[in-house]
């Protein structure tokens, strides 16, 4: 999953770490997966990242997901906010399309939001 551009296969991913998200054990191993996938995403091996936007955004709603709910806090904050600031950035400057605009806004306000920075 962590290296396809399938908007299909992003929201059976969302599902599975929204599903998993009380179970330490696959909490950290989708930690990995999602870090991942937003490296992957911001590589130049994707191409054209206008292509794949809405794939992303399933991406960030993961993030989201995972900032909300997961309890591995530190390795969400060392491992995937970074990377996930990084691709937001690279959204805002490189598409035109307005979901995908306020899509990596509103993950971007998710990261910054005083509740969800625990650490």
């Amino acid at each position: 999953l962590k290296g396809t551009k399938s908007e299909a296969s992003a929201r059976i991913l969302k599902k599975m770490v929204s599903t998993f998200a009380k179970q330490t054990n696959l909490a950290n191993n989708f930690t990995k997966l999602i870090k991942e996938a937003i490296i992957y995403f911001n590589s130049d091996n994707i191409g054209d990242i206008r292509e794949c936007h809405k794939t992303v955004n399933e991406m960030f709603e993961c993030v989201d997901i995972m900032l909300k709910t997961y309890t591995n806090t530190s390795e969400i904050w060392t491992q995937v906010v970074p990377n996930c600031i990084a691709l937001s950035m690279t959204l805002l400057t490189k598409i035109q399309d307005r979901d995908g605009l306020r899509n990596s806004l509103k993950i971007l306000t998710s990261i910054f939001d005083i509740k969800y920075n625990k650490d």
